[in-house]
């Protein structure tokens, strides 16, 4: 699905951005006050967006200093877009990407998703078990398009209390089986083991170019090929640091 014109405006996410900050009068009135004193639209748009990244970063890490008299239209804003990006992904594609049928997409939700699941164990073993249980490829997408919804909208409804408290127990538990794997003291690692450490880390696209590589930078942990750090002289894209890749 590609993005076009939406209700007048130029796609989907910005209307979504107008009916989100217009929607609750004290936002508005914060968002008014933001940009009447830049007359360059540009300049002002871009305060809009640094606010709006801002804010919805603040909500999503239950930052303590955060104004929380914008929580449940922060949290309405979120949903919405994350919604709407589930909505425009290729699944099709991110199953190929998964298993290694694809390599490139123009679809940055699609790329997303993909970079999401390669940075993160509990999302490989979901894309895992949906793809023994699917009867096809096509199949396998549908089950995890409707498997994303499903946890992010349990995730949205779920009180802001209980989920810090499911974040930092389910990131308990990820550490606890960590330090499990590294101290073990008689591990066999060969070329059956499927410990994080053995498994061959999976293509990534690069932050600049977008071509898969295993290649990451160790300082900000982006994939970074080499043709595109010897561009940059040794440096990271990303970050600007010299590169030091570890696969």
């Amino acid at each position: 699905m590609e993005l076009s014109s939406y209700n007048g405006w130029e796609n989907k996410f910005t209307w979504l951005v107008h009916l989100h900050l217009s929607n609750e009068q004290g936002l508005m009135n914060e968002i008014t006050e933001l940009v009447a004193g830049e007359p360059h639209l540009s300049l002002a748009g871009q305060r809009v967006e640094r606010w709006v990244k801002g804010a919805l970063t603040r909500w999503l890490i239950c930052f303590s200093e955060r104004a929380t008299w914008y929580d449940e239209s922060l949290r309405l804003f979120a949903w919405d877009l994350v919604g709407s990006a589930l909505a425009y992904a290729d699944w099709e594609s991110l199953v190929a990407f998964v298993i290694g049928q694809a390599t490139t997409s123009e679809n940055v939700f699609t790329m997303t998703l993909y970079r999401s699941i390669v940075g993160s164990e509990p999302l490989q073993w979901q894309v895992s078990t949906c793809g023994r249980e699917a009867s096809s490829r096509y199949a396998c997408a549908d089950a995890l398009k409707d498997w994303f919804r499903s946890e992010i909208d349990t995730w949205m409804d779920t009180p802001l209390l209980h989920r810090i408290r499911i974040a930092w127990s389910v990131g308990n538990m990820w550490q606890r089986l960590f330090e499990r794997d590294t101290n073990m003291n008689a591990p066999i690692h060969d070329e059956t083991c499927q410990c994080s450490g053995c498994r061959p880390r999976l293509p990534e696209p690069c932050v600049n170019c977008r071509r898969l590589t295993r290649e990451v930078c160790r300082l900000c942990r982006e994939a970074v090929c080499e043709r595109c750090a010897d561009a940059d002289l040794g440096f990271c894209p990303e970050c600007y640091e010299a590169v030091a890749w570890t696969a």
